[in-house]
């Protein structure tokens, strides 16, 4: 160690020590009987000493501190306990220079100890700031800056102004690790002016790199390495190796950070990682060591990124700096999720988390979600995903960090990619390009034009998708980003595949699948391999495409379903194309079920159902293999897999919903009222009027657009944990059996149905057997399913419809099976819900099914069974029997509705006066609000509400009933949950719901199902107020008898029909179902 010239012997002596020290030649328990002999430490010595330590640490930090430690030691052999607090506070800041934190907490707990002997005010604030100096090795930032201000204000009072700008870059520091970028700005302003007065050159410098810090950390790159360039010269000049080297490593992040430029960010990360090897300063190499692992890990040197993120891991773990340890576990999560190895990823980020909310930061918790959030869209979940990344969205619009706000956004985009939601997916790709741009002026982004290709794929824009995939190709060969050159490389394969380009798929695909290989990217991989499956499948090549699709089952094991299942389905249609029918059965099956875990993580029905847009076709193919093979079991689980998981969802758990919505979703929900309100008063003809309705009527389906989108986060963001600890397995064919034959002895009959879009299919389920069918859908059928999708009223149907209908959905087999008390339980499939299927009939002149049978709708059987499944409110529990709610006179709202109070009086001549009513002005809003309570509506054994239904055909959360003043939506509906076990809704169209794919509903009768009802009777369209009164009142009579609900209501249908005197207009009873329980 070369050492300055020095002004007495004495020091010569001390120097001596200290270097056999730092060169470990001297134990250092042995340095007090080292220093022993030397000249007693004095004031004058130590004023000697400290120069030469301070002019250590720019170069050799570990030689100052082991010169101090001497001193230290040599002062404990003096009587002067202010001499012996100096040399342990300066003892403390050459631990800092060094970035020891265990020393420098030892050593100002000894000054501190003996500075409050001493009553030295200032000293101990000037040890609160060397214990703070260095905020980002301390174990909570909060408290970091806390301190600092306390220690400032002291120091200022103390008269301590060679230590306040110190100081006050040490808090600046803290408020710039907090997010609080401006407090960490003004007090870098105030430090540097006061070193401008003092020509102090290297706090000048410190200022430049404390300043530049802030402004990478908020990703404004260029201004960044401008300062940092500035600060490093400063650094250079002024002779400070060690801070030119730190602020080279900050250089090094930046070139990566804003222009992904791995050569030369590598080079000047190695570079600094030298001068911290050479100067002995772990801490600085572990981050040096953890930039280099960032870079390693993007360019697919996975290997080398898992060396030198476990390097950092472990000296910040074992340094136990929580903010750098928690990032090193941040980064690891996401090493780990390029290895696929997602359980282990999500650990890592679980750790992360709980550290960062140990230090008390604001920003890096928002980077954990969205870490999580894109584990998350790998495996499949991707309502976990969103809650996630909506959340994620959220903060790092709250802190304006542009570059993070953009990799958020084209997470999100992917979601909605892998959603079918494709505008919403432009929509966060647009946002996360304008953020981009903000952090980096640049339009060559690998990995947006990838995922914007993609989403034009979808959309049928083959040719323009392509140019992006070759711009992505081209941009990141150009970056040296390995990890986009093969994605881009698998996407232009996969899509010159399924456009027929195939021989220029194919070297895109073999390279795709040896770089992913090569890098470790055992997902990426997998992928490689299904889209290679595809092309060996297209090329006639069954040997070589079964080996991919098996290589990819491999590789994607049980964490990757969204890989799995394509696969799973492949490999089904070979075997199908080569006669293996088990074999292809299975595989279908296998498909399904893992499609079916992948569904039933989608709780909310849009989400659900757009999903299932993708994987429809494979399920046409396995229901109408199974029926050909006469595959029965196989036919069930393939239809039952298909429909309505989310109302399954929501029938197995018993949550509640909070009735609490944030402030902006009320004042929304406030708006939407009085735009109905507005709407409804300009809507009589009137041309002068008529441009004032549109605009209304526009801006009215514009809010209710933004309440699904607001509504649908917040329920993502608030119910989400109870609905995916609901427990919802697979349908159980014997156990349904069990259940029906329990409630129904053997007089049962259920069948479910599929339709496809050139096939009806349908599987009988009896207490003794079971079997399946398929027909074509002739025009004849699509022309009768059409009029009941488009009639009103019913009017519209004829008995030539409904026989069409009748013969189509009820084959022989099945009507041989029924009698007029048999329970026919009937689960449909897409238009099939909008059949009036009591009125079916199999001859033209002859009676409808309602006289055969006592038909029951349910959304799935195995929606079915979980109903049965479902614990019944005890009859104590139900001190009323009904609760009535009959409005005719909406204030102008709606026509008014004049058969209603004949519908009520009978109703409450039933219950005498045991029934709760509101009625009229008293079915307002506020009024049904008060009859909240922990236990529900559940103390009713009904609720009856005669009024006006409707159905929202935009997003399905405006559905529900009108009361006098206000209309009951569905949210609201649920929060009185639980309902009694059976609503009726003597309602126009209650029952309509606004249907998804696979079924999955939003409406009345599935929001009261979920709300705790067993069982929901309401009516497909408007009902007459001539017929009305006269059914409910046969309904109610039978069900006071003691019939069940389902067969009361086919007795009173029955009744309608041998009141008329010639064949019976449908018209009048047919639009009426259970919907339920029988």
């Amino acid at each position: 160690m070369v050492t300055p010239a020095v002004p007495q012997p004495s020091v010569h002596l001390f120097l001596q020590v200290a270097e056999e020290l730092f060169q470990q030649r001297l134990a250092e328990a042995d340095v007090p009987t080292a220093v022993y002999p030397l000249p007693r430490l004095d004031r004058a010595l130590l004023a000697d000493l400290i120069p030469l330590a301070e002019t250590a640490v720019l170069t050799q930090p570990a030689y100052a501190y082991a010169l101090l430690s001497v001193a230290d030691a040599a002062a404990q052999y003096s009587d002067d306990l202010f001499l012996r607090a100096l040399v342990a506070w300066h003892l403390a800041r050459a631990a800092n220079g060094w970035v020891q934190p265990r020393l420098v907490e030892t050593a100002v707990a000894r000054a501190r100890d003996l500075f409050t002997q001493l009553q030295q005010p200032g000293w101990l604030a000037a040890c609160d700031w060397q214990l703070n100096a260095l905020p980002w090795t301390r174990p909570n930032f909060t408290q970091a800056a806390a301190d600092l201000e306390q220690a400032l204000a002291a120091l200022q009072t103390a008269g301590f102004d060679d230590f306040v700008p110190w100081c006050r870059l040490s808090l600046a520091y803290a408020w710039l690790l907090l997010g609080r970028f401006a407090d960490a700005e003004r007090e870098t302003a105030v430090a540097q002016q006061t070193f401008q007065q003092t020509h102090n050159t290297p706090g000048l410098a410190h200022c430049l790199y404390t300043r530049a810090s802030a402004l990478r950390r908020q990703t404004h790159f260029a201004p960044a390495n401008q300062t940092f360039t500035e600060a490093l010269t400063l650094f250079q000049n002024s002779g400070a190796r060690v801070q030119a080297a730190i602020t080279t490593f900050q250089l090094g992040q930046i070139r990566w950070w804003s222009a992904q430029d791995a050569p030369a960010a590598e080079a000047l990360l190695q570079e600094a990682a030298t001068q911290f090897a050479a100067a002995d300063l772990p801490l600085w190499l572990a981050q040096c060591r953890f930039g280099l692992g960032q870079i390693y890990q993007q360019t697919g040197q996975l290997a080398a990124a898992t060396a030198s993120m476990q390097f950092a891991r472990e000296t910040f773990a074992h340094f136990q700096l929580r903010g750098l340890w928690a990032d090193s576990l941040l980064e690891s999560g996401w090493l780990a999720f390029f290895y696929g190895q997602y359980p282990s990823s999500l650990d890592y980020f679980q750790q992360a988390e709980t550290l960062y909310a140990e230090i008390g930061v604001r920003w890096q918790p928002a980077i954990v979600l969205m870490h999580q959030g894109e584990v998350y869209v790998q495996m499949g979940l991707y309502q976990r995903a969103l809650q996630c990344l909506e959340e994620a969205h959220q903060r790092l619009q709250q802190l304006a960090f542009p570059q993070r706000l953009a990799a958020c956004e084209v997470r999100l985009a992917r979601v909605y990619l892998h959603l079918n939601n494709i505008s919403r997916a432009h929509g966060y790709l647009d946002q996360a390009v304008v953020h981009f741009r903000q952090s980096a002026p640049t339009d060559e982004y690998p990995l947006v034009h990838n995922l914007r290709a993609e989403l034009l794929f979808r959309e049928g824009k083959g040719e323009e998708a392509l140019a992006f995939w070759r711009k992505a190709l081209a941009a990141a060969q150009q970056q040296g980003d390995t990890v986009q050159t093969a994605r881009a490389q698998r996407l232009l394969g996969q899509a010159l595949c399924e456009t027929g380009r195939l021989a220029e798929a194919a070297a895109y695909l073999e390279t795709a699948v040896a770089h992913f290989a090569a890098i470790g990217m055992v997902m990426d991989q997998a992928a490689a391999q299904v889209n290679l499956g595809q092309f060996y499948a297209q090329t006639n090549d069954p040997i070589a495409a079964r080996a991919a699709w098996e290589t990819a089952l491999v590789l994607a094991q049980t964490a990757a379903p969204e890989l799995a299942w394509p696969a799973y389905a492949g490999l089904a249609r070979l075997a199908r194309a080569a006669g293996e029918t088990t074999l292809a059965l299975a595989d279908f099956r296998r498909a399904v079920t893992t499609l079916g875990k992948m569904r039933r993580a989608l709780w909310q029905p849009a989400i659900a159902g757009a999903y299932l847009a993708r994987p429809r076709a494979m399920l046409d193919e396995a229901v109408a293999l199974a029926i050909a093979q006469n595959a029965t079991e196989d036919a069930l689980y393939f239809i039952e897999e298909s429909k309505a998981q989310t109302t399954a969802r929501q029938l197995s758990t018993s949550s509640t919903i909070n009735p609490s919505l944030p402030a902006e979703l009320v004042e929304l929900v406030s708006e939407i009222r009085w735009l109905q309100q507005q709407v409804s008063e300009n809507s009589a003809p009137n041309p002068f009027g008529l441009a004032k309705a549109k605009e209304l009527h526009q801006q009215f389906v514009q809010k209710v657009r933004q309440y699904d989108t607001a509504i649908s986060r917040w329920e993502r963001a608030n119910r989400v944990t109870g609905l995916l600890q609901a427990k919802n397995d697979a349908f159980d064919p014997a156990q349904f059996r069990q259940l029906a034959s329990a409630h129904h002895g053997a007089k049962w009959l259920a069948l479910d149905y599929y339709q496809s879009e050139h096939f009806l299919s349908g599987v009988a389920l009896t207490p003794a057997e079971w079997y399946a069918w398929q027909i074509p859908i002739t025009g004849g059928i699509r022309f009768a399913l059409e009029k009941c999708l488009k009639g009103r009223d019913g009017r519209s149907l004829s008995p030539r419809h409904l026989t069409t209908l009748g013969r189509a959905l009820l084959p022989e087999a099945v009507r041989e099976q029924l009698t007029p008390d048999t329970h026919l339980m009937i689960a449909p499939h897409r238009q099939l819900h909008r059949l009036p299927w009591a009125a079916l009939q199999t001859e033209e002149d002859g009676p409808p099914l309602v006289m055969a049978a006592i038909p029951s709708i349910t959304p799935s059987l195995h929606n079915l069974a979980l109903l049965w499944q479902r614990p019944q409110a005890s009859q104590q529990a139900n001190a009323r029997p009904a609760l009535l709610v009959a409005v005719a006179e909406f204030q102008g709202r709606y026509g008014a509705l004049t058969a209603v109070p004949r519908e009520i009086t009978p109703l409450l001549a039933l219950w005498d006066d045991k029934a709760e009513r509101f009625i009229g002005r008293d079915a307002t809003l506020d009024n049904w609000r008060r009859l909240r309570r922990a236990d529900g509506l559940a103390r009713f054994g009904l609720l009856h509400i005669a009024t006006h239904a409707f159905a929202d055909s935009f997003s399905g959360r405006l559905s529900g009933i009108a009361l006098y003043d206000q209309d009951l939506w569905l949210d609201e509906l649920a929060t009185m949950a639980p309902l009694p076990p059976l609503v009726t809704l003597s309602a126009c169209s209650g029952l309509r719901t606004l249907l998804y794919e696979g079924d999955e509903a939003i409406g009345l009768p599935v929001a009261c199902l979920a709300a705790g009802a067993q069982r929901v009777v309401g009516a497909l369209w408007p009902i007459l107020d001539e017929s009305a009164p006269d059914l409910m009142a046969d309904f109610y009579r039978f069900l006071s008898g003691g019939t069940g609900v389902a067969e009361a209501l086919a007795l009173a249908q029955r009744t309608a029909v041998h009141r008329a005197r010639t064949m019976p207009d449908t018209k009048h009873w047919s639009s009426f179902l259970c919907v339920g329980q029988p």
